[in-house]
């Protein structure tokens, strides 16, 4: 057995960690053609963060295309108001004020998971992010997270579709490879 803190890793090794534990159980709803009002008033007006998947030329059997979470402006500080406004980055283009449709995304879902300690959303979504690296997020694969966010644990359960069921943000800051 390896002693914490020590730099001495063997594949099969165990190391003592600390991790903050994060469940997140996700709700879903399709929003087809364009969102319905009634399908808008089922998203909750908590803090949280969503992801919104569906098809797209790169990716025809569906995939994430954004990851996204509540802010902290008076605006964007609840999923009804922030997750509306995300879908149109996937959904439609604002070219010279002139919206759009996206002719390559469709059957388009849209995913919330309400977060109750708003001090963990950042490093929430940055995870999620780094492990998913959907295809409308600038943000990708091996970008790394805060180190004060590396000992986040996501477990996403519910109606999470194509989201993994665990995330570690540890993965993504480096650290964990400093082992090796």
């Amino acid at each position: 057995m390896e002693k914490a803190g020590t730099k001495e890793f063997n594949y099969g090794g165990c190391l003592e960690a600390t991790c903050r534990i994060v469940t997140l159980r996700w709700e879903c709803a399709s929003v087809g053609d364009a969102p319905s009002k009634e399908l808008l008033e089922r998203i909750p007006a908590a803090a949280g963060v969503y992801a919104i998947d569906g098809c797209h030329d790169a990716a025809r059997g569906g995939a994430l295309l954004y990851i996204g979470k509540t802010g902290a402006g008076s605006s964007s500080n609840v999923l009804a108001s922030r997750l509306p406004e995300s879908l149109g980055r996937v959904w439609w283009d604002n070219t010279n004020g002139e919206f759009r449709l996206y002719s390559d995304v469709w059957n388009v879902r849209m995913r919330w998971a309400t977060v109750c300690d708003r001090e963990l959303i950042s490093g929430v979504e940055r995870a999620l992010i780094c492990a998913h690296s959907p295809l409308f997020n600038s943000q990708h694969a091996r970008s790394e997270i805060r180190p004060e966010d590396s000992d986040l644990l996501v477990l996403n359960v519910g109606n999470k579709g194509p989201l993994m069921p665990v995330v570690f943000g540890g993965y993504f800051n480096g650290e964990l490879f400093d082992y090796y």
